[in-house]
């Protein structure tokens, strides 16, 4: 008898031990931490010729992020479901799989800088797809591009906003509602920096500078902006 009480004993030993342990382990587990947030940097203009560059602001290939509703923001993983799109290529579809029901919000975030030579326009356009549903919005309200729910994901829709040349933070969000099953957004589009033809000092935003040719576009010191 006492031997059988011992070995119970024992085994109850080593059950608080194990337990003790994957306590311990669970309670070491690294808490998952939000993504750090890479800013796309648009190009100075170099020359005071009227042209334009652009940027682009593809799924697939910049920087976007996937915040689920729950949770901190990640990298955006690429995935294509056989049933959406391909109107968008060569953006890539960004989402998962298994997407939990809810808000999912895609985010690109990109940084006007502040130059010798100011753009006179910057313009974000483009078009762009969800499941099941989602709207594009540019520093926030209002919406600029609607993908009406349940079948959007079959057709690609357009987006177009014009945004401050000040110095400053601006954000691309595509908010998308998941009701059940897979969740995913694309974008196929691009940033525009229209540059000036006359040299547009920081202090002289008229444009009325009569300095014709090239400059060099040196970054001056960041001015706050907005997110």
């Amino acid at each position: 008898m006492t031997v059988k009480i011992l070995a119970r004993f024992g085994t109850l030993g080593v059950l608080l031990v194990s337990g003790s342990s994957s306590f311990i382990a669970a309670a070491q587990k690294p808490i998952p931490t939000p993504l750090p947030v890479k800013v796309l940097t648009l190009p100075c203009c170099r020359c005071v010729d009227g042209s334009t560059q652009t940027v682009s602001i593809d799924t697939g290939s910049a920087a976007w992020t996937m915040k689920p509703p729950t949770g901190p923001a990640v990298a955006a993983p690429i995935y294509h479901n056989p049933g959406w799109t391909t109107g968008a290529a060569p953006a890539q579809w960004v989402g998962t799989k298994t997407g939990v029901p809810g808000t999912y919000i895609f985010e690109l975030r990109f940084r006007v800088p502040n130059c010798v030579i100011r753009p006179l326009g910057i313009n974000v356009s483009g078009i762009f797809s969800a499941d099941n549903g989602g709207v594009v919005t540019v520093d926030g309200p209002p919406v600029v591009g609607t993908a009406p729910p349940v079948w959007a994901f079959q057709n690609t829709f357009p987006f177009n906003k014009s945004v401050s040349t000040v110095p400053g933070l601006h954000t691309i969000r595509v908010t998308v509602n998941n009701q059940s099953g897979p969740v995913g957004a694309v974008v196929k589009g691009t940033i525009a920096i229209r540059c000036p033809r006359n040299l547009v000092h920081p202090d002289r935003p008229d444009d009325t500078n009569p300095a014709r040719g090239e400059a060099e576009a040196t970054p001056l010191p960041e001015e706050p902006g907005t997110a």
